[in-house]
């Protein structure tokens, strides 16, 4: 069974998402696109930059902590390996 991922209205009238940089509202956009059905991909920021923002002159990783600070996303290590979840995914 897939899964719908389609990016509802509220998601461009959030308070907390507002607060952000654009370059990390559009880099959540992507993400939810990168992720499988449980929100989680891998934490390779120079790959999920090359993939969803290969045009703009922009910190990844700096893009990234601001959606985590924000709580729209984790970032974890399990035995050496790197991961990335999006919340309310």
């Amino acid at each position: 069974m897939s899964r719908d991922k389609r990016i509802g209205l509220n998601f461009f009238v959030d308070d907390e998402l507002a607060e952000c940089d654009p370059l990390a509202r559009l880099l959540l956009i992507g993400l939810f696109s990168l992720a499988d059905q449980e929100g989680i991909l891998e934490d390779r920021p120079q790959k999920i930059k090359a993939l969803i923002l290969p045009y703009d002159d922009c910190d990844i990783n700096a893009l990234l902590n601001q959606l985590q600070e924000y709580n729209f996303i984790s970032r974890d290590e399990i035995d050496d390996c790197k991961y990335i979840q999006v919340y309310d995914f």
